[in-house]
Parts: structure tokens; C-alpha cells; sequence
């Protein structure tokens, strides 16, 4: 009789500490019974603390300085060269649009970037003007 508490006792402390830690999830009509360190290592593969990179788009808004325009080719091709000559921090070059070609200067990402280079572009080309565009973000100054 003495050996009956120890007994009773020591089965109480198996079942009391042996047991683990059981987890039920429901997925739908699934429902999966499983030990909780599995649950854990299972939702650390599936959801990565990393977030992933930013994609940067490949055009932005921006603006750019119209230095000049004409329906004469070689009158524009001779505006150009004086343009780079005067400009060479900028990047300038002859864009057509039937039937205008339009020497453009530099690549900014908003008008108020590109005021400055236009009080110079004044000086020497008096009918300088900002406009919009969409332009490739990698050549934004």
C-alpha cells in the first residue's frame, strides 16, 4: 500500500509533463493536428522577414529645357552645336516631330529644378522655354 501514492504520483508527473503542446489549424474542410515547434518552423519558411527590393520604374515625369525650334533642319542642326558648345554640363540634342525640330537641353526632374538652367538659357536663346515630359529616370540630374 505504501507504493500506491508513489505510483499514482509518478503516473500524474508523466502524463502531466510527457504531453506536447498540440496545435489544431484549419485550412477549408482540412483541419491538421500538429506539434506547435512544427507550426513554427513551417510559418517561419513560409512568410520571409526580408522585404523584397523596390522596383523603380523605368520612365518618370520630368522636364526639359526647349531652347529652339524650327521647320529648317540645318538652321536647328546649327542651333544644336552652339547649344552643346554653351550647355556642356547639359545633355542637349535635336528632337522631330513632324514637322518641327526642337533642340532640347538637359533632363530635370521637375520645373523648379530646371528655372535655373533656363535664366541662363535666356541670355543667349531668347525663346527658351520649360516643358514636360516623361523622361527616363537614370538620366534625371
Amino acid at each position: 500500500m505504501r507504493l500506491f501514492p508513489f505510483v499514482i504520483l509518478f503516473l500524474f508527473a508523466g502524463f502531466a509533463f510527457g504531453q506536447n503542446r498540440i496545435v489544431t489549424s484549419n485550412y477549408g474542410n482540412l483541419t491538421i493536428q500538429w506539434d506547435e515547434s512544427v507550426q513554427k518552423m513551417v510559418q517561419a519558411e513560409n512568410c520571409p522577414t526580408e522585404q523584397p527590393e523596390e522596383i523603380k520604374p523605368e520612365y518618370c515625369k520630368g522636364s526639359r529645357i526647349q531652347l529652339f525650334y524650327s521647320k529648317d533642319r540645318k538652321e536647328a542642326e546649327e542651333m544644336l552645336k552652339s547649344a552643346k558648345s554653351y550647355f556642356p554640363e547639359l545633355i542637349v540634342n535635336l528632337d522631330y516631330v513632324s514637322p518641327d525640330y526642337k533642340v532640347k537641353a538637359g533632363y530635370f526632374s521637375s520645373r523648379e529644378s530646371a528655372h535655373e538652367s533656363l535664366k541662363k538659357a535666356k541670355l543667349r536663346f531668347s525663346s527658351s522655354l520649360i516643358v514636360d515630359e516623361t523622361v527616363r529616370c537614370s538620366l534625371i540630374d
